[in-house]
């Protein structure tokens, strides 16, 4: 069995995160799920936190980074910067944890400045 969450606000407060994969574990729910995040909420993650999830059966979370401009996420108000993408990443990867990114192309300078 393998569980999707579609919540880009899932991993907002890390304290209900360990209640959620708590729960889990105390179930005896062995599943793997796989959800997205926004970027800050994976930087701010403590590493502690994103191993437990990765014990829960998070092996891979989808992340909307849009760009590796800060320019281009700056305009589109994002509201990341490019260090917590990489700050994210490094976390992701030491939890083991896999990401799948998502770009969005074509971007304008001339829409950027309206």
């Amino acid at each position: 069995m393998k569980i999707s969450i579609l919540d880009d606000l899932f991993f907002y407060d890390e304290k209900e995160i360990i209640k959620f994969c708590d729960e889990v574990e105390k179930e005896g729910i062995k599943t793997e799920f796989f959800a997205n995040s926004k970027m800050d909420f994976i930087a701010k993650s403590e590493i502690q936190t994103l191993k437990k999830i990765k014990k829960t059966g998070f092996k891979r979370i989808y992340v909307g980074i849009e760009s590796g401009s800060q320019r281009i996420l700056d305009s589109v108000g994002k509201g990341i910067t490019i260090n917590q993408i990489l700050q994210g990443n490094r976390k992701l990867k030491k939890a083991k944890i896999k990401p799948s990114y998502s770009f969005m192309v074509g971007f304008q300078q001339k829409l950027l400045m309206m």
